[in-house]
């Protein structure tokens, strides 16, 4: 007999959900620390937050997609990646400069 949810009160104390949650949580957290450095706008940011909370490894697909999508036409790997990865804004974050990273350590 099945009560329809995966939540019933002793499934909550089996090691594999603890690990369970424990790996959705983490993989979230981490995915939400780059999406939140990456995106400018609060909107957006909130969007994918509910998008990677709600919709899980398929919202991380989607959202990892769509960035590749739009970077589908650059012709440099490495400016690629600096697009995938870094902050859209065109300024640095910090006043830094490209290339200037290491005046934040030696300072």
């Amino acid at each position: 007999m099945t009560t329809g949810t995966p939540f019933v009160k002793e499934y909550l104390y089996e090691p594999w959900m603890a690990a369970t949650l424990w790996d959705f949580y983490t993989n979230t957290f981490v995915l939400l620390c780059w999406v939140w450095y990456r995106e400018q706008s609060y909107v957006v940011r909130f969007f994918w937050t509910l998008m990677l909370i709600g919709l899980g490894s398929f919202g991380t697909t989607l959202y990892v997609f769509l960035s590749l999508y739009k970077i589908r036409n650059e012709k440099d790997p490495a400016r690629a990646m600096k697009q995938l990865l870094l902050r859209k804004s065109s300024q640095a974050p910090y006043g830094l400069e490209e290339g200037s990273s290491a005046r934040l350590f030696v300072s």
